[in-house]
């Protein structure tokens, strides 16, 4: 079935970079038309241009000079508006790796569609306040990210980030349920998960040759390796998101999750296995068991000074996540995850 005059003159608009992202996809509604057959519908248009005009289509198929990786998984299928911009806390200087990827992720989509996107760095500090502050006014992103997914309930309730469902994206029902409930704000998703990640004990395997299996083996091999500035095990003790495991472990949990819904009347940290967990902690410290120095309880720098230990091979094992990752290698730390 072919679009109607005004639908041609529409989708023409679009394909010409005269409407805006935002306006199309409002215009698209009205009109009827999802954004998943509106991709269609540009698509089969643009070819349609292209073969009366024997001109390359915005919408054709990568160059050869795009990335491989980022234009070999899929096919873009967006409007291809004259630009589209990103807003990141990445830089060549401070994440080169993160950066590099979004450069060529940016070439790909523009040779792909045919759409400028403009890579912009706010500083992580500024981001959020800038945010509120240039949305409102229209001089915010389109697109913003790499951010972590507890920034999403506040961009919704301000309403700074439009929601979608999950038919909108090719791949999304591939993700797994709790990274898509991470960008889940009452029901409606305003986020695409990129990865997930979670804490585990890394260890220096010069100083632990195999993980202890136990925590009584943990302790105990912690407290022979303590010594001087050398300590066995150290963690942020009093950060929360590093005391979640000890949490959990004990059966506490922040809020109830049922029925694919968080109860947040529900708060489980005063549990029983909260309680519980708060003590063991609490001992845990004061009782050296293992040894930790004073300055885990400097909530705020303690988090550096621990990578600081780690790196200089005065800490054998940890509490950490995959960011720590490139700091370790750098510093010729052998360590091991478990």
């Amino acid at each position: 079935m072919q679009p109607d005059r005004p639908t041609v003159e529409f989708l023409d608009e679009i394909l010409h970079g005269k409407v805006s992202r935002r306006a199309a996809l409002r215009r698209a509604a009205g009109l009827g038309i999802g954004a998943s057959a509106l991709a269609t519908m540009l698509a089969s248009r643009a070819t349609s241009v292209a073969a009366k005009q024997s001109t390359p289509s915005p919408v054709a198929s990568p160059s050869p000079s795009a990335s491989p990786a980022a234009s070999a998984s899929y096919t873009p299928q967006g409007p291809g508006v004259e630009r589209l911009v990103f807003w990141t806390r990445s830089s060549q200087d401070t994440s080169p790796n993160e950066w590099n990827g979004l450069v060529a992720v940016a070439d790909a989509y523009q040779a792909a569609v045919g759409t400028t996107v403009e890579l912009v760095t706010v500083p992580d500090a500024d981001f959020r306040s800038r945010l509120s502050l240039a949305a409102p006014s229209g001089e915010g992103p389109d697109v913003l990210g790499p951010i972590a997914h507890d920034w999403i309930g506040e961009l919704a309730i301000q309403q700074i980030a439009q929601p979608w469902t999950q038919d909108t994206i090719a791949g999304f029902a591939d993700l797994s349920q709790s990274s898509v409930q991470g960008v889940t704000v009452n029901g409606q998703i305003y986020g695409v998960p990129l990865f997930s990640e979670a804490l585990a004990l890394v260890y220096n395997t010069d100083m632990v040759p195999e993980a202890p299996t136990t925590w009584d083996d943990l302790v105990a091999r912690a407290t022979e390796l303590t010594s001087g500035d050398v300590y066995g095990f150290v963690f942020p003790i009093l950060t929360q998101y590093y005391q979640g495991p000890f949490f959990y472990g004990f059966d506490s949990y922040v809020f109830a999750f049922e029925n694919g819904a968080f109860d947040t009347a529900d708060i489980g940290l005063n549990n029983a296995g909260g309680v519980e967990t708060a003590s063991f902690l609490r001992d845990m410290y004061h009782q050296q068991q293992p040894a930790m120095p004073e300055p885990v309880l400097d909530q705020a720098n303690a988090g550096g000074f621990i990578d600081g230990l780690m790196e200089a091979q005065q800490l054998a094992m940890t509490i950490a996540g995959p960011w720590r990752e490139p700091p370790l290698t750098d510093a010729g730390v052998n360590y091991a995850v478990a």
